[in-house]
């Protein structure tokens, strides 16, 4: 097999709070990376100061022009959402064909086929020329490459998901389950994700575990959370920490009950892949790409997006049987070790380009 001379990765820098970022590093850890001279050109960065965004992405992108014609890359690998995620990717695909590269272009969510189907004559064409010029288009989902079908070529359009480096949580011993009653959520902390439906729920949770613990993890709408939780009197089971990554989310993984994301649009949320590597079981929904990987009574349970009343039995039902999530949490350990491992997807990935 013949690596390539190099990659480049291009998605958000890895300083940024997201899940594309957590994709391309965590693909960092598998030998595909090494193999093939991969590199990783961070488009933005969380870092810099919001009046200073928008010159600082235009300075990346003359950057990237310049790594192009001095590294000689023949393949750039670039991650794209919807909205002004595709907008600003749009220029590096202009460039990158300009100068003769091939490029992949990683659609991440799923909403991405409503950003096309609802956008503007000029919007969906921008969508068209983009699938045009990419050698391939990669999206999460078989449900995704369908819905896209007649845009892109059979030959030209491939699945893959996302990775999760599972040997980080290997480390991290799971307590057993009998008393364990934290219940975590991890992610945005936006109405999408269904955040403020956990709120709803927390009084009859803890009116049967007086125990009980809500841990809130992220970023975006922190401030009003904890505002409500104040306002509502329920500082006693709930906690909002705040964005946590590495050594701190693997420790919270590994120690709660259930992983709470009754969200109402998704594509794979890494935090699925990281929770089934923890061997923490989910209750969650089945939207966009979460039933390509999340299999009910495996990893954890459905519930009807806003809901309260279901998610909130749910979890009561869960917290009262130690055995169910036992066996919940071996199962949804062992399928992620199998299907979503960096190697694995890794592996996908190869087959992919060298096609």
């Amino acid at each position: 097999m013949k690596p390539y001379e190099e990659i480049v990765f291009v998605s958000p820098g890895p300083s940024c709070q997201g899940g594309i970022t957590a994709v391309v590093e965590n693909l960092r850890a598998s030998r595909f990376w090494d193999r093939h001279a991969a590199v990783h050109f961070g488009t933005s960065s969380d870092s810099v100061a919001p009046w200073l965004k928008h010159p600082y992405e235009l300075w990346r992108l003359f950057a990237f022009a310049w790594l192009l014609l001095t590294a000689g890359p023949r393949v750039v690998s670039l991650h794209c959402s919807s909205g002004g995620s595709f907008y600003r990717k749009f220029p590096y695909l202009l460039l990158v064909r300009l100068l003769g590269r091939r490029v992949y272009l990683h659609v991440h969510p799923s909403h991405f086929w409503d950003f096309y189907r609802k956008g503007g004559g000029v919007r969906r064409s921008m969508v068209a020329f983009a699938f045009r010029l990419s050698a391939k288009v990669v999206f999460l989902t078989e449900d995704m490459k369908l819905k896209f079908s007649t845009l892109i070529p059979p030959g030209r359009c491939a699945v893959l998901p996302n990775p999760v480096r599972t040997g980080s949580f290997l480390f991290h011993t799971r307590p057993p389950m009998a008393g364990n009653c934290t219940l975590l959520f991890l992610g945005w902390i936006i109405p999408q994700k269904g955040v403020y439906d956990i709120v709803e729920v927390i009084p009859r949770v803890a009116e049967r575990f007086p125990e009980v613990m809500f841990l809130f993890a992220g970023n975006k709408e922190v401030a009003k959370l904890t505002a409500l939780l104040e306002e509502r009197s329920l500082t006693r089971n709930a906690r909002v920490l705040g964005w946590v990554a590495g050594e701190e989310k693997l420790n919270l993984l590994s120690a709660s009950r259930l992983l709470l994301l009754p969200t109402y649009s998704e594509g794979i949320p890494n935090v699925i892949l990281e929770a089934m590597a923890s061997g923490l079981p989910a209750v969650t929904t089945a939207v966009g790409g979460i039933p390509s990987v999340f299999t009910e009574g495996e990893n954890g349970y459905y519930v009807v997006p806003g809901d309260t009343n279901q998610l909130a039995s749910t979890v009561i039902r869960l917290l009262q049987d130690d055995a169910e999530c036992e066996r919940l949490s071996r199962l949804t350990r062992q399928k992620v070790q199998r299907f979503y491992d960096s190697e694995v997807i890794g592996e996908q990935m190869e087959t992919i380009y060298e096609a």
